[in-house]
């Protein structure tokens, strides 16, 4: 149909230039329109009847809508859950970082294993590295410290079971005395008081959505970069999760790398610092680092985002009254953690229009 005659498109048009140059709604919108244009030569464009393209979703400002997205001026996301994965880190409080997921798959034997962290975009959506695969059939929300509910915990001279089974375990080992904790709710003492979470839920997940440019290049999972800053509040990030830790906590659990989430503030370091700094572990990063798409921090000797900490969120706010804002994801990094290499992180703003469109394809 000739763009002229598109009614759809000539109100999105008129959207569009309400909209200021440069914003993600001003891109995203932009996307929306490029695509519908059949023949730029004859102004033909692929006309939708209906419904303008943009509100193809319910109301995006409806936070049941797949396609919502949070505003943090308005209050609606990256605050902290605190009253007041991480090698050299510190335990998180509870509450702390809401946002936080956990990814599963199955293992051989019906093992599980919890192999990757996350963040929550919205009710609907959850945002990861793409080298977590495929293979994830689960994410759990609202979980703070990991039990295995299939094995009975001593610590202290305490003896905690969570099911039937467990508690003959327990009873069967003869070792301590056992009581019953509930491992769906974490609890902790405020005050002389104890504060319970809610209980996490297990949400299966229906469908998982890779980016079509993603990529995997040596032993690392590449998608890193923001030029050096030392001014502002992107010279340091925080990462969070629970991943390895390099201590006896890496022991305790079997399900997940360790038990306690934990969280690491990390300075950012810039593209050119990165690549001599991993050269000095023998890799060349030159042709894999993007400015565009690419982000480095951390570098600090014990202090790392490691295994089982992929997918998780780098997140970085203006001051400590301003809300977290998602800056990266975690994606890369030696092999060995915490030996003075950055780490490598998606820039989540380089991907905001194909996040948006896809949330709103859904």
């Amino acid at each position: 149909m000739d763009r002229d005659s598109c009614e759809s498109f000539i109100s999105e048009q008129a959207k569009l230039k309400q909209l200021r140059k440069g914003t993600s709604d001003y891109r995203t919108l932009l996307t929306q329109l490029r695509k519908l244009i059949c023949n730029k030569k004859r102004k033909k464009v692929c006309c939708r009847k209906g419904q303008p393209i943009s509100n193809e979703r319910s109301d995006l400002n409806d936070s049941s809508s797949p396609g919502f997205l949070p505003n943090p001026l308005k209050g609606e996301c990256g605050l902290s859950g605190s009253a007041d994965f991480i090698l050299g880190g510190e335990n998180s409080k509870l509450g702390e970082f809401p946002w936080m997921v956990l990814l599963r798959r199955d293992r051989p034997r019906n093992r599980i294993w919890w192999h990757c962290g996350g963040a929550l975009i919205n009710k609907w959506f959850v945002i990861t590295a793409a080298h977590c695969g495929p293979s994830i059939d689960h994410v759990r929300v609202g979980d703070f410290e990991i039990v295995d509910e299939n094995t009975f915990n001593r610590d202290d001279g305490n003896c905690r079971y969570y099911n039937s089974n467990t508690e003959r375990q327990c009873q069967k080992a003869n070792l301590c005395f056992c009581e019953f904790k509930d491992p769906k709710t974490d609890c902790v003492i405020s005050r002389s008081k104890e504060v319970c979470s809610e209980e996490y839920q297990d949400i299966e997940v229906e469908k998982r959505m890779t980016h079509p440019s993603y990529t995997t290049t040596r032993s690392y999972t590449l998608h890193i970069g923001e030029q050096e800053n030392n001014k502002g509040f992107l010279r340091y990030g925080k990462v969070v999760g629970w991943g390895q830790t390099y201590t006896d906590a890496d022991d305790e659990i079997k399900i997940v790398s360790t038990a306690r989430q934990q969280k690491l503030k990390v300075p950012f370091v810039s593209n050119e610092e990165c690549i001599e700094k991993f050269k000095d572990f023998g890799a060349n990063l030159e042709n894999d680092l993007s400015i565009d798409k690419h982000l480095c921090a951390g570098g600090q000797e014990g202090k790392d985002s490691c295994k089982g900490d992929s997918g998780g969120p780098l997140i970085a706010q203006k001051s400590t009254l301003d809300p977290f804002l998602l800056v990266g994801v975690v994606s890369g990094g030696t092999s060995r953690c915490g030996i003075g290499a950055p780490g490598i992180f998606t820039r989540v703003t380089d991907y905001l229009d194909w996040i948006k469109t896809t949330m709103q394809k859904v």
